[in-house]
């Protein structure tokens, strides 16, 4: 074979390969990819949902008993200033 032919050769062996690959891509793993960023995109919904929910039992609780909360802060900030002081 001559060096011109063997050129012509691995260049369609190449395409050939990449035609493959586009196809693989387009039939596989681009729905596969469309599938796992449409569940993040749900869970990141319900996440937030639950966040905003919770927030606002929270705010609830404080309004309703603002001495107790305000309490409740300082002895969870002196615990985490215990544990992490030692952290050094």
């Amino acid at each position: 074979m001559s060096g011109s032919s063997l050129r012509k050769s691995a260049n369609a062996q190449v395409q050939r390969m990449q035609d493959e690959i586009e196809t693989m891509i387009r039939d596989t793993i681009a729905p596969t990819l469309a599938e796992i960023v449409a569940k993040a995109a749900a869970s990141a919904m319900y996440g937030s949902n639950q966040v905003r929910e919770y927030s606002g039992t929270v705010a609830g609780g404080v309004r309703s008993r603002p001495l107790i909360s305000v309490l409740v802060a300082a002895v969870i900030g002196f615990v985490a200033g215990r544990v992490t002081a030692g952290e050094k």
